[in-house]
């Protein structure tokens, strides 16, 4: 069940996130990132695993600085289902070797912008309507 993450999770999606860290699909979040998203209410939770660090900037853009769905969990929509949860306009950086940059293009993202990152190229991806 999709939710607001709480205390409690904290360490569930910490394990997660540093299973993911490693692999080039997620990259480094850290604890603090992690408890100060879910002290803000900005962090989507599933028990399998899965979640999706965001902030609601001034400017009314959601930016997700962080989504995560484990392997064995993936092709159930939940990734599509937390998105879909956060308020539009949405924008995500991906970089521009991760098989993701699909999977929001197939969810209407559209591709604004390219700039470099520490290791390689980064997509910025922005979806103003569903």
């Amino acid at each position: 069940m999709l939710r607001l993450a709480t205390r409690n999770d904290i360490s569930h999606i910490k394990r997660i996130a540093r299973i993911y860290d490693d692999s080039d699909e997620l990259g480094f979040v850290s604890e603090v990132e992690i408890r100060s998203s879910v002290e803000r209410e900005e962090c989507l939770y599933d028990l399998s695993g899965s979640f999706c660090l965001f902030h609601r900037r001034r400017d009314k853009v959601t930016k997700v600085y962080a989504i995560c769905v484990p392997e064995n969990a993936r092709g159930r929509g939940l990734g599509k289902s937390m998105l879909a949860m956060l308020c539009l306009p949405i924008e995500l950086t991906c970089a521009e070797d991760n098989p993701n940059n699909g999977f929001y293009k197939h969810l209407g993202f559209t591709l604004v912008a390219v700039k470099p990152g520490r290791k390689r190229n980064l997509n910025i991806w922005r979806l103003d309507s569903r």
